[in-house]
């Protein structure tokens, strides 16, 4: 029987825009925006989520990266940063509908600068929510196992008890494989849907697309 619903936040609860931060950067260094894609850290990137990096050593990573000559400031590259996270989703209001019924968690890929841009905005869900998984506490990043087991240890939740949403689909599959009921979000109405098959009752009607 499900009694624990896990969400994703990016691209699940909250719209997400990659290319507005590359547009941003390339505005104020004058690089073309696919030379920034192209060189961007990703392996810092990781290093920062997982809580192995300092914020200021993700910045000078991606300064490092960058071609000579350009000028960006630690704020500019911040404030790019920032430019990732767009409006709450639809998904917001099923939460809701479920917070009463269900122990409701966040499972997210995310980084110590994004959580404090989302509680400035005040963001509604995370006052429906029981518990906050965040990959740089964990210490890794999905689809990695161990962060999944470290979400079931510290929740208290089995996984064959446990639904996890996710817009990645090697986020879900790696989920599947350790036992939970796992979704693989791609609109509201579809999750809906699955939620139902999962006798996880959502009407339509009490969601406004």
């Amino acid at each position: 029987m499900i009694n624990t619903i896990f969400f994703d936040i990016g691209g699940v609860l909250i719209n997400i825009h990659p290319e507005k931060c590359l547009e941003y950067w390339a505005n104020c260094t004058d690089i073309p925006l696919q030379v920034i894609k192209k060189v961007f850290p990703e392996k810092a990137h990781t290093l920062y989520e997982t809580g192995e990096m300092s914020e200021h050593a993700f910045f000078l990573a991606f300064q490092n990266a960058l071609p000579q000559p350009y000028y960006l400031t630690e704020s500019d590259f911040w404030y790019g940063w920032q430019q990732l996270l767009g409006k709450e989703t639809p998904v917001v209001q099923v939460l809701k509908h479920l917070s009463g019924q269900y122990n409701i968690w966040l499972l997210s890929n995310t980084n110590p600068q994004h959580i404090r841009t989302e509680r400035k905005r005040q963001v509604s869900f995370l006052d429906f929510v029981d518990g906050k998984i965040y990959s740089f506490d964990a210490g890794a990043r999905k689809p990695n196992f161990s962060i999944f087991e470290f979400a079931l240890e510290y929740s208290g939740a089995r996984a064959s008890e446990s639904v996890f949403i996710d817009d990645l689909i090697e986020n879900v599959k790696a989920a599947r494989i350790l036992g939970f009921n796992a979704i693989h979000y791609e609109n509201v109405n579809q999750l809906i849907k699955e939620l139902n098959k999962k006798n996880i009752a959502v009407s339509e009607m009490e969601v406004s697309v």
